[in-house]
């Protein structure tokens, strides 16, 4: 069996294992498939109807393809043999991501204490404070409350996700290509900076 990186409680590091492991404990506790407790939890309260795991085998209408920028050009970006799984692999719509916000603005899926928890920095062990609450990256800007997260930068596909509840804002970026994971954050925040509430 491999050695930690760190004993825990005593720092922290960004990984997808994190996720897996929580799709894991939603199997154990559901005692079912994660895809089946995403849509009783989560997909079938908010109504996202076209929101659901990664088939690359399935028909989905409309379905984007991925890109990659390679010798100075797009293509195809190469599919990788992955167990989607809670770590990612989730294709959704614009429509169905807007309702995803209520998530955090109301008590459809999640009562204030939980989004309360969510939102608060964790403490290691040392009083260090970092720079997640539960599963949900702490992101401020410009002196705003900001919480969220970036995704993909890989597999032709990058994502934002960035609310400002303070400013009833939040920004959603899908792209289809390729794009490091800061360039989507940065964009992000400049379309919600357009949009923040004067002091």
């Amino acid at each position: 069996m491999p050695s930690l990186d760190f004993a825990p409680g005593t720092s922290w590091r960004y990984g997808d294992t994190g996720y897996y492991l929580l799709g894991m404990l939603i199997e154990r506790l559901t005692g079912g498939p994660y895809e089946a407790a995403l849509e009783r939890l989560i997909t079938r309260p908010l109504d996202m109807q076209a929101t659901e795991v990664l088939s690359y085998t399935a028909l989905v209408p409309q379905r984007v393809d991925g890109y990659a920028h390679i010798n100075g050009a797009y293509r195809n970006a190469q599919r990788f043999d992955l167990d989607e799984f809670a770590n990612g692999g989730i294709i959704s719509t614009l429509h169905d991501m807007v309702r995803f916000v209520t998530t955090f603005t109301g008590d459809a899926v999640l009562r204030e204490e939980h989004r309360k928890r969510m939102r608060m920095p964790t403490r290691l062990e040392d009083g260090t404070v970092t720079k997640y609450g539960l599963g949900l990256g702490i992101t401020p800007f410009n002196g705003r409350v900001g919480y969220g997260h970036t995704g993909g930068g890989g597999l032709g596909f990058a994502t934002a996700f960035t609310p400002f509840p303070d400013d009833g804002v939040t920004v959603i970026v899908l792209a289809n290509a390729d794009q490091p994971e800061q360039t989507v954050g940065v964009l992000a925040n400049t379309i919600a900076s357009r949009f923040f509430r004067n002091p």
